[in-house]
């Protein structure tokens, strides 16, 4: 994994990685497509690839963080999985029901209250049955689980040190 001036996690990664690498590992289930949403410097990317030989879009308005997760992924390519040829700046962007999992560093701004819009940009990526991991600090993730939809239930979440990941599963 490279470091990029410019962006977190230089040389280490960071408390909200490694809990989000964590909770990502303990899960026993084979990902054949994932999109990464703010990927910083693409470590949590690398790592569900390279673990699940899974094909990786990224997600983010970072066009630095994109081109160094797309970097990091090329790096670390094996000869089964595709790239991810998919990199777009909105969510919107990303094809309807085509992931069997969604992992997002929430983006939080203040004063402005985009939890719903987040969920509503997850749930359209995702198939029935697929994955919801999510990323923030632990105030930013108890007011961002109020909005937690229908159909969604908690399979587990892990903190560490002020973070939080949480992971759902579409029921359906």
């Amino acid at each position: 994994h490279n470091g990029y001036w410019g962006l977190a996690e230089f040389d280490t990664p960071s408390f909200a990685t490694l809990v989000a690498m964590n909770l990502a590992i303990e899960q026993d289930v084979h990902l054949r497509r994932v999109a990464v949403v703010n990927p910083g410097s693409g470590r949590l990317a690398c790592m569900l690839r390279s673990r699940h030989n899974a094909r990786v879009d990224l997600c983010g308005r970072d066009f630095l963080a994109l081109s160094a997760s797309a970097s990091n992924l090329a790096q670390n390519g094996s000869a089964q999985a595709e790239a991810g040829k998919l990199a777009v700046a909105w969510p919107d962007e990303l094809e309807e029901q085509a992931y069997d999992m969604v992992a997002e560093y929430l983006d939080v701004t203040p004063r402005v209250d985009t939890c719903a819009l987040v969920w509503a940009h997850a749930l359209r990526c995702l198939k029935p049955g697929g994955l919801y991991l999510a990323v923030a600090s632990s105030a930013d993730m108890e007011r961002f689980e109020k909005y937690k939809p229908k159909g969604c239930s908690l399979v587990r979440s892990k903190r560490k040190k002020g973070w939080a990941a949480q992971l759902w599963r579409l029921e359906g």
